[in-house]
């Protein structure tokens, strides 16, 4: 069965259903969207669809490619619960309003989030992703929570910016290093910000984050090596973060 709910109105919930070739796109939801322990078998297309209030996905199952790419949540957006994404998965250039709740999420192919925005809250804590992710390009107003989270494969931050606190901690990158900076794109941290709330604390199993140590508005923060700090009110940037060892010694260097 092919379920074509593309550009309708939606005010009623939808929970516990099996849904074969949902097609939500550009669809608007004048009500709660519920979603709980729907199975979706074939593709989730919710691509440029506009929720007005509150989404609930908790204990969802993605069997399918399940596509959000240019999707609007206005409210809060829950994905809470082991809700398990089985093949290809696609939030990119998805604006987040309100919280995003991704926590206990398994990702279990790639996961693209290229181009989205968390306006607020943005919490990842205790997911699994298993294929390569893309955070690039990111914008994250409110905090940024990826505690204890698995990261088996690539995981790309460049050009993320961070304006919020952020917190990686006890985090695990099974396989490579995360990537914070590309040539001359890098990632970015609000200045703004206490130098503690930025936490890199991950697995000692973990591939490190690598961190360098620079300054800005007579703050000194330890950030992934090579990204910047920015300052939200004037966009003055910062050096690049060196590494912490050559910081030290240009600080005891004595003068001449």
């Amino acid at each position: 069965f092919e379920f074509d709910f593309s550009r309708a109105p939606i005010f009623y919930p939808l929970n516990d259903l099996t849904i074969e070739k949902g097609n939500f796109s550009s669809a608007k939801f004048h009500a709660k969207a519920e979603f709980s322990r729907v199975t979706f078998t074939c593709n989730a297309d919710f691509s440029r669809t506009n929720f007005t209030h509150d989404a609930d996905f908790i204990d969802a199952t993605f069997i399918d490619n399940a596509d959000f790419s240019g999707a609007i949540f206005t409210g809060e957006a829950k994905f809470i619960g082991a809700t398990p994404f089985i093949n290809a998965k696609d939030f990119s250039r998805v604006t987040f309003t309100g919280n995003a709740d991704f926590s206990n999420t398994e990702f279990l192919s790639a996961a693209n989030f290229m181009g989205a925005n968390f306006v607020h809250e943005a919490n990842f804590n205790n997911a699994k992703f298993t294929g390569d992710v893309s955070f690039r390009d990111v914008i994250f107003t409110g905090e940024a929570k990826f505690g204890g989270v698995t990261f088996t494969s690539n995981a790309n931050f460049v050009e993320t910016t961070f304006k919020s606190g952020v917190g990686f901690y006890k985090a695990t990158f099974t396989n490579f290093e995360p990537i914070f900076i590309v040539s001359c794109l890098y990632a970015r941290f609000s200045a703004a910000m206490n130098p503690r709330d930025y936490n890199f604390s991950v697995m000692t199993k973990s591939q490190p984050v690598n961190l360098g140590t620079t300054t800005l508005l007579g703050k000194t923060f330890e950030i992934p090596l090579g990204t910047i700090l920015f300052d939200p009110d004037s966009n003055d940037i910062s050096e690049p973060a060196k590494p912490i060892e050559n910081s030290d010694a240009e600080e005891e260097k004595p003068a001449e």
